[in-house]
């Protein structure tokens, strides 16, 4: 049973690697590298974090006003150079290497034992949530409004805004909510299984691969032609994740950096954990989706390759 699940991983991560030809994954390695130049440098500029890798919480880090502004600039930068160097691979190119630009800076930050040792009472749990509502806010406005500033640019290539065969281009809210709904849940129990720690290795290789894989099963369930129902996902189960977790915290335990309980699996990654690894793995899944089932061309193919 090991060896078949292991084939399955590797299975999947070979047909996700040739689901994008070489110029693609270029450009898309290339926007997020200048993104996380752009994420980590402003951070730099503001002061945050104040100390490398004790800072996990931007509201927690002794100045929650700089870490805030820092966050919301270098994501309204990122999106801008990512969307102009990316661009010709998907529509929320942009946005994908904007969230790998925090996930550099998610690293400079640390993890979410520091902010849970110097945290004085379980109400660092809604700080964290609002931190991630902020961030949520944010990436959504900014995609949103970049959309409509570098329309031309951003559908210079048709392909990509084409539906896939089967994919719902009119489905109702109710369709796309339930679809949210799926990720999330996917999402959840993958992180439940994969997140036993607060190391920032597992935390944010556990939050992908949740995402990613919940952006499968989602896609799975009902194929919509709008990104925005699977990307958001992390964010949602950051801030369930962040409440559940002030309604069931212990004192003692969070004095040491730890927490218990059902959704503590869920709290161990901290809010840029969740807005940088968690929405790229949401996309790269929901990308794969749309072109496993709309394959490209021979030709095309060749061509790109």
């Amino acid at each position: 049973m090991t060896q078949a699940a292991g084939e399955a991983v590797f299975k999947t991560a070979g047909a996700t690697l040739r689901a994008f030809n070489r110029l693609e994954w270029a450009l898309l390695a290339i926007g997020s590298v200048f993104c996380g130049i752009a994420c980590v440098g402003i951070g730099q500029m503001l002061g945050i974090p104040r100390e490398a890798h004790l800072n996990g919480s931007l509201l927690r880090g002794g100045a929650p006003l700089a870490g805030i502004v820092s966050a919301i600039v270098a994501i309204l930068v990122s999106l801008v150079i990512g969307s102009l160097i990316a661009s010709f691979v998907e529509r929320e190119a942009g946005l994908f290497c904007c969230c790998l630009g925090l996930a550099a800076l998610a690293v400079r930050c640390g993890p979410m034992r520091p902010v849970l040792q110097y945290a004085a009472s379980p109400t660092a749990f809604l700080a964290l949530a609002t931190e991630a509502a902020i961030l949520a806010v944010t990436l959504i406005a900014g995609w949103i409004g970049l959309q409509k500033v570098l329309a031309r640019t951003l559908s210079r290539r048709d392909g990509v805004m084409h539906p896939a065969p089967k994919e719902l281009a009119d489905a109702t809210l109710q369709q796309k909510c339930s679809t949210l709904g799926v990720q999330m849940l996917v999402m959840a129990v993958v992180e439940m299984i994969f997140i036993q720690t607060d190391a920032k290795a597992q935390a944010m290789a556990g939050v992908f691969v949740a995402a990613y894989l919940g952006s499968l099963a989602a896609y799975m369930f009902t194929p919509l032609a709008e990104g925005i129902w699977y990307w958001t996902g992390p964010l949602a189960v950051a801030l369930i994740g962040y409440l559940a977790a002030y309604f069931s915290a212990d004192g003692p335990s969070m004095s040491i950096g730890e927490m218990h309980g059902w959704a503590a699996a869920l709290a161990r990654a901290t809010p840029l954990d969740y807005a940088g690894m968690g929405t790229t793995g949401a996309l790269l899944g929901y990308w794969s989706s749309r072109r496993w089932a709309n394959p490209p061309e021979e030709g095309e193919e060749a061509a790109s390759g």
